[in-house]
């Protein structure tokens, strides 16, 4: 492997790792408490964070069950984030939609998010929220 294409796999491998750490909560966590959660030296965590060293196999589907992302997306970048049935579920349903249909769903699920759980707030809430960037 060259050099360049390491560099471009550590690099994806960091983007995909601050994702799923993310995902798991872990923003405000430090590099320390991470390391430590995973049971890895605190520099190994922030090299991968950089995207200047990609970890073991055995250590990322440790890394992709403590944060609870799918293992085949941390070590590949392809499929759906989340080993979440119901989300992986949406997004091959979304894969099927044209950008209308795409921008219909969005729209609706910002208008149940604003209608909220009250039942007069759903009364009242327009669907003036749209989606328009899709």
């Amino acid at each position: 492997m060259s050099d360049n294409t390491l560099m471009k796999a550590n690099e994806e491998f960091g983007r995909r790792f601050r994702q799923a750490v993310d995902y798991a909560g872990y923003k405000d966590l430090s590099i320390r408490k991470l390391a430590e959660k995973l049971g890895v030296a605190h520099t190994s965590v922030d090299r991968w964070n950089r995207g200047e060293q990609t970890p073991s196999i055995e250590r990322q589907v440790k890394i992709a069950d403590h944060c609870g992302v799918d293992v085949g997306w941390l070590l590949t970048g392809r499929g759906v984030m989340t080993d979440d049935p119901a989300i992986k579920i949406f997004a091959q349903i979304m894969t099927q939609m044209d950008d209308v249909q795409r921008k219909e769903v969005f729209n609706y699920a910002a208008y149940v998010l604003e209608r909220g759980s009250d039942k007069a707030s759903r009364e009242d809430v327009s669907q003036s929220r749209t989606v328009d960037h899709l």
